[in-house]
């Protein structure tokens, strides 16, 4: 499914191509439930069909259990980001009021404002 690389990043090892992903998003009961329940944890998932809770689904004692396939999104989901490098400056005293201020843009918006705007500018100093 992917691996952990140097970088710390997750690496995944996706088939290339539509038609792959087809093929493999069919590949157990289990894991469908796995999707429909919200990606809980596959142990819960096995205690649920064990204990009777979806009575029209017929899973087999040896499907339950094998080893289930990993699932992607939850994969994707465990990856991490790379750390940003320090600062140059390494700088950890206050600065002056407006010295340093971050900024976003927001927009643009289905729906202006009362005022006629499409965009909102956040400043934080």
């Amino acid at each position: 499914m992917g691996t952990k690389g140097p970088d710390r990043l997750y690496h995944l090892d996706e088939p290339p191509n539509e038609k792959a992903y087809a093929i493999t998003s069919s590949s157990s009961k289990l894991l469908q439930l796995h999707c429909k329940l919200g990606h809980i944890g596959m142990s819960t998932v096995k205690k649920m069909v064990q204990k009777g809770r979806f009575p029209s689904l017929k899973i087999s004692k040896a499907e339950l259990d094998e080893t289930q396939p990993l699932c992607a999104s939850c994969m994707k989901g465990k990856m991490t980001r790379a750390s940003f490098l320090p600062s140059e400056s390494g700088r950890t005293e206050d600065i002056d009021i407006l010295g340093l201020i971050h900024s976003d843009v927001w927009g643009k918006a289905q729906v202006q404002s009362i005022s006629g705007s499409d965009y909102l500018l956040t400043l934080t100093d």
